[in-house]
């Protein structure tokens, strides 16, 4: 018969000192692990309140999606959010591209539209066609492009505008009421004819003395009477009306950069080119 174990067999002695020693490390790691994860938590917490306020601020500037309005054979209304208002002109296309409470953004495509824009000095009004922006805060004013997609023109009936290269700061011209952009030349007036004076008994004339030969005097040589074909390619276009336009062949030059805006509407020196035929033109 086997004896029964003791009971004091059963009881844990007192553990000694390095013992203790090491269950306090391994309490103060799990403490430490612990309070490492609270210590994640809030910047946890930042990276996802951020995370989840661009998804919102993507979303909000995504809600309003690029719009266009297209019309037929009439005038067509439409009116946005902010109280302004355009007409598309009969075959004209607008669209929207970008409606905030501080910008709103229009592109003419086709044709042209009367803008009627509701007075905000907080909200920028720009319209965009062929290489141009029109930036207003208040005002009426229409942009046509000639021809349905060639240059653009401005024309104001109220307020102030202005007129810059597409994306950049610089100004093209400043716009007032009944003003209008590029400036077209005053028609030319032709002369009116000399009257034809009354019949003179004729007047006996007599050869003035020989004397010493009058100097030669210098006149500008006659242009050539043909002139070699126009380059189709935009970039040789624009240099060789600036070249012409240096050496005094005004008529040359303005033809190079009709062709180039009416040959190449939708290349960013055509809005150069009706620039500079306006300067030629004045």
């Amino acid at each position: 018969m086997t004896s029964e174990p003791k009971r004091s067999s059963y009881l844990v002695t007192e553990a000694s000192p390095a013992e203790m020693a090491q269950q306090w490390r391994d309490v103060e790691a799990r403490i430490e692990r612990g309070l490492g994860r609270r210590r994640w938590l809030p910047l946890s917490l930042a990276l996802a309140g951020g995370a989840a306020a661009i998804v919102v601020l993507a979303w909000s500037y995504r809600a309003a999606p690029e719009r266009a309005w297209t019309s037929q054979g009439e005038p067509m209304p439409v009116a946005l959010a902010d109280g302004s208002r355009l007409e598309l002109r009969p075959g004209s296309q607008v669209s929207l591209l970008g409606e905030r409470k501080d910008e709103v953004r229009l592109g003419v495509l086709r044709g042209g539209a009367r803008f009627e824009v509701r007075p905000d000095p907080g909200r920028r009004f720009q319209v965009t066609a062929a290489g141009v922006d029109v930036v207003v805060t208040g005002t009426a004013f229409s942009v046509e492009l000639e021809s349905g997609q060639g240059a653009p023109r401005v024309s104001v009936e109220r307020g102030e505008v202005e007129v810059h290269p597409r994306g950049e700061t610089s100004l093209l011209a400043r716009l007032h009421a009944d003003e209008s952009w590029p400036t077209r030349p005053a028609p030319s007036v032709a002369p009116a004819a000399p009257s034809v004076p009354a019949a003179t008994p004729p007047v006996e004339t007599r050869p003035a003395p020989a004397g010493p030969a009058s100097p030669l005097v210098a006149t500008p040589a006659s242009a050539p009477a043909g002139r070699r074909p126009a380059p189709t390619d935009p970039r040789l276009l624009l240099e060789e009306a600036n070249t012409a336009r240096r050496i005094g062949d005004v008529e040359r030059a303005a033809a190079l950069l009709e062709t180039l805006r009416v040959r190449h509407p939708r290349d960013p020196r055509a809005a150069l080119a009706t620039f500079e035929l306006g300067r030629l033109r004045m």
